[in-house]
């Protein structure tokens, strides 16, 4: 699918989830896993997932 498509998409699910009264955190965190899992694969979106999070609570510059 092209990239612009799906990033269309995306946009449009994120601000339906958002008027169904989704937490915006939530709805962009659902859209962008599901945006990225679109481009290249499940198995590389649900491991940034994985890893993602403790990098970043690791990371001493936050």
């Amino acid at each position: 699918m092209d990239p612009l498509i799906l990033a269309l998409l995306g946009f449009c699910a994120m601000m339906l989830l958002i008027a169904l009264h989704v937490p915006i955190g939530i709805s962009m965190a659902l859209v962008g896993v599901t945006g990225f899992a679109q481009v290249v694969g499940w198995g590389p979106a649900l491991s940034l997932m994985a890893s993602e999070p403790a990098s970043a609570m690791g990371s001493g510059s936050l």
